[in-house]
This record gives C-alpha cells, structure tokens and sequence, in this order.
C-alpha cells in the first residue's frame, strides 16, 4: 500500500493486479510494464493475486481513503471468485477505513456465476464507482442494481458528453468525479468548461458532491467529497 499523487484519495492498495480489456486509455498497463524484473505477470498484465498485500489495510491504524484497484478490474471474467472473496475479508478487517473501488464491468457484479457479492457481506466502509469516458452510460444503470452500500461515477478521461446525464436522475450515484487526459504527467486533453458546467448543474440539482480533478484545467472548479470521506480527512 503507498501513498498515491491521485487527488481524490490518499493510498492506492492493489492485492489485485491485471485486467484483460485492454482499455485504450489505460494508465496502469504502463505502469504494470515497469515491473518487468519483479513480477512477470504484472508486466503482462494477467490479472493475478498478491497474497502479501491482504494485511496491509488493517495493520494502518490511521484512518484513510484507499484506492483499493488502481492496478486492476476486479469484476474482470478472468479474476478468481476465491481472490475476490479474500479482497473484501481484507476491507472488513479494516472498518477504520474508506476503501474506493472502480470497474467497468458493473453487469458482472450482477450474476452468481460472476462477481455476485451478497448485500450482507458488502462493508459499509466500500465505494463502488464505475468509469465513463462519455458513452457507457449503461455502466451507471448496471451498478444501480448491484447490491453495494455506496455508488460513485467517474467522468475520466471525460472525452465526450453523455446525452443522457439527466439519467442521474435514476440512479443513486452519491460522488461525481471529473478528469482530463493524461499521458505519464502530461495532460493530453483537459475538460471543456461547457461540459463541466453542464455536470456542475446536475450535480448542484441533486445534491451530490462533484470532485474536479487538476489535470482537468479548470482552476477554482470544486473538489468536494462526500461527507463520510470530509469526515475521514478531517479526523485525520
């Protein structure tokens, strides 16, 4: 687990590493290369486990805001039932913290034979987000039917405006984040502030706090959290 430079979290956490959807925009495929001469499934990008890495949550006392798949899809086809399982027996052992989770493959969490996790056994501590670049809008409608304790949405890389934002209207999304196109360090593409704007209203309409992220170029726009996260912050 390491302190991270993403804005909108404080420790990125990977006991999963790996996806196999091959995402065009994909940062951590790259980042995943680096690791070559340490583990040849990272640097291919097999979805695998990092036993070693399950204990680190619950041995930081402190409470944070983990990033808890950075490096990895966790309802990939390809991802263990068994190392599923035993990544969110880590998050229950550790209810002093936030952890976020992003997928974008929501429909699997819907079925037994897939990523089905029971209501009962979801930490209330979890944050479940689904990332759009600007025309998956069914990814929000599947993770509204999915049995999670909190929903998010990130517009990351925000490369095209949903027709359909309105349809925030159905879904109980309780956190919006918004970024620009990055390539390493350097902001490729950011945010076009009618986009922004058009997302600000809905937001402000329905009560849901928007995080703007920097490499959106958008000085001054908001980078408001949820209350549970504000409170976590601030207590620590």
């Amino acid at each position: 687990m390491h302190r991270t430079k993403i804005d909108w979290t404080q420790f990125s956490w990977n006991p999963l590493v790996g996806c196999a959807l091959g995402c065009r925009y994909c940062y951590a495929r790259g980042q995943a290369k680096r690791q070559k001469h340490r583990c040849n499934l990272c640097y291919s990008f097999t979805p695998h486990l990092h036993a070693h890495r399950l204990e680190e949550p619950a041995n930081r006392r402190k409470p944070s805001l983990i990033f808890a798949d950075s490096m990895a899809e966790w309802w990939d086809k390809s991802v263990s039932r068994t190392w599923l399982d035993l990544c969110f027996a880590a998050m229950r052992q550790a209810p002093q913290h936030i952890f976020q989770v992003l997928t974008k493959q929501p429909q699997n969490m819907l079925y037994p034979h897939l990523g089905y996790i029971p209501k009962e056994l979801w930490p209330e501590n979890v944050w479940v987000g689904v990332s759009i670049e600007g025309t998956e809008w069914w990814r929000v409608t599947a993770l509204a039917k999915a049995d999670v304790p909190h929903r998010f949405l990130s517009l990351e890389p925000f490369l095209r405006m949903p027709s359909n934002l309105i349809a925030l209207h159905d879904a109980p999304i309780e956190w919006v984040i918004v970024g620009g196109l990055t390539k390493g360090r350097k902001v490729v593409r950011g945010v076009p502030y009618n986009w922004f704007n058009d997302v600000l209203t809905a937001c402000r309409r329905l009560e849901i706090p928007l995080f703007v992220k920097r490499n959106a170029g958008l000085p001054g726009a908001p980078m408001e959290f949820p209350k549970e996260m504000k409170q976590l912050l601030q207590g620590s």
